[in-house]
Parts: C-alpha cells; sequence; structure tokens
C-alpha cells in the first residue's frame, strides 16, 4: 500500500521533471516523418480557458500525426495505422468548453467522471477538490452536461465514486467505489463503460481491483501512465489503456517528444508485475 507524497512535494518534482524535459526537447531535431508507433490515447484534466488554445495546438499536432478515433474504437481493436483518441479525468465543468472544441475539430473524446460530484453542491464540490484532487475549488458536471456529451459525439466512464486510491481502501469499499459509480452513471455509459482509475499509477491499483473492474462488466480500464494503446494479461482479459498526461504547461516541443518516443516508458512485463500484483 503506498502513501500519496505531498502536493508540495508533487508539485516540486513536476517544476524539475519540466525543466529538465524542457532543455532535452530544445536540443531534439526531429524527423517531421516519425509518427507514433502504435495508438495514443491523450489524458487531460481541469481545462482553465488559459489551457484551451494549448489543448487546440496538441490536438492539431496529432492530427498531423495520426488519424482520430474514439474511444472505445481504440479499445477494441489495434490499428495498422497510427491513430489517437482524447480522454478527460474527473469531469470538471471547465471540460465542456473543451468537449466543444473537440467537437468542432472532429476529434472524439471519452470523460472519465468522479459519480459522487456529479452534480455536487459547492460545498461539497470543494471538498472533493481540496480532499481528493488537492487542487483549489472548483465546479463539476451535472446530469445536463453530460446529456450534452454525448450530443457532441462523445464517451462517458466512469472515475469510482468518490476518487478514492483503490489500492489503499478496503475490498468491500473498493467494490462500492467501482461498481455503484457504474450504476450511477449507466444511463450515460450506453454500450461501452469505461473505467479509469484514481491517481492512474501501478501503485494506486491491484490485482483485485482489476478483477472488481471486470466483474462490473467495465470493458476497457485506463491507467495514467505513459506508453502507447493497450495491454491484456490474457486474450480474454479487458484491455488496460496506457494514457499521456498532458501537462499544458509544458511546451509543444514536450509534448511531441513524451509522444514519439512514449513505446519506451513501459513494457508489458513491466505492466504484469506492476498492475497485477
Amino acid at each position: 500500500m503506498r502513501t500519496q507524497p505531498h502536493p508540495a512535494k508533487r508539485k516540486a518534482r513536476a517544476m524539475v521533471r519540466r525543466v529538465a524535459v524542457e532543455v532535452l526537447a530544445r536540443t531534439d531535431r526531429p524527423d517531421e516523418s516519425m509518427v507514433p508507433n502504435g495508438d495514443v490515447v491523450l489524458l487531460f484534466h481541469h481545462m482553465p480557458d488559459r489551457y484551451l488554445d494549448r489543448m487546440d495546438d496538441v490536438v492539431a499536432m496529432m492530427q498531423e500525426l495520426a488519424e482520430p478515433a474514439t474511444y472505445a474504437e481504440i479499445c477494441a481493436t489495434p490499428s495498422e495505422t497510427p491513430r489517437f483518441t482524447v480522454t478527460f479525468d474527473d469531469g470538471n465543468l471547465s471540460q465542456m468548453a473543451a468537449a466543444e472544441r473537440l467537437t468542432a475539430a472532429g476529434v472524439p473524446a471519452c470523460f472519465f467522471i468522479i459519480a459522487k460530484a456529479l452534480d455536487a453542491d459547492d460545498e461539497e464540490a470543494a471538498r472533493i477538490c481540496r480532499e481528493e484532487l488537492w487542487m483549489r475549488p472548483t465546479p463539476f458536471m451535472g446530469p445536463r452536461d453530460l446529456d450534452r456529451l454525448l450530443e457532441l459525439g462523445h464517451e462517458v466512464g466512469s472515475h469510482t465514486v468518490g476518487h478514492l486510491n483503490l489500492d489503499q481502501i478496503s475490498d468491500d469499499e473498493m467494490a462500492y467505489q467501482i461498481g455503484h459509480s457504474k450504476e450511477l452513471l449507466e444511463p450515460w455509459l450506453q454500450e461501452a463503460p469505461h473505467f479509469a482509475w484514481p491517481f492512474g499509477g501501478p501503485g494506486d491499483f491491484n490485482r483485485r481491483a482489476y478483477e472488481l473492474i471486470t466483474d462490473a462488466g467495465y470493458v476497457s480500464c485506463a491507467t495514467a501512465m505513459r506508453g502507447l494503446g493497450s495491454w491484456r494479461p490474457t486474450e480474454q482479459s479487458i484491455p488496460l489503456l496506457f494514457r499521456q498526461s498532458i501537462n499544458l504547461d509544458d511546451s509543444l516541443a514536450v509534448q511531441r517528444r513524451f509522444i514519439l518516443n512514449s513505446e519506451g516508458f513501459v513494457a508489458p512485463s513491466t505492466a504484469a508485475l506492476a498492475y497485477l500484483r
């Protein structure tokens, strides 16, 4: 069981990483003909106005490298040609503006919703932001927003009931977080219910969680670890999706460097030990 690092330490580490990678990216001389060697799944979170144009730039870059696809398509079958899709975690209301822009650009997305935050009042929304997401209070989507996401051609998935670390709770609580969130979101999940676990790392997940996700009827399970495409422990297992977590404070050069080199970040054998320990 892993304890999450203090937000200040996480921020400091992120700053060091950003400076180091920016230096590397500025020394790159990428071949413009390079394309991702597999499916790319982008991951965004809270989308304040200042990030919208930067998101557009990342998406436009991806459109030059790969074809847009739905999340369900990427989960279902691998492709011989590069594809990409977009995902968002948590269900912040700020993501609705991003959804509109993506539809205008012809790019589908999947939004992973914290079920308890759906239409939460101001007090509860603020608590979730402070205690579970470590961020300043921000509004969350409501049921009408999920309806609008579907109208725009996007998908809806589950991000648990309350954004708890699945590796730090009992089996009963884990089953509730996984199963009840699906029940709460069932009107929007339709035929392709997808799941993304909170925090998204190998230390935030375990074999029992994977079994409960499968038993609940989900057809995919998303990580927040860099890599391309998906990996299945067995041919019958639901896929684990690797995602490119995009920090929009990074430059476009950094985004490109991570995406084009991401196949080196995660190997299936490492994933097997980490996720299903």
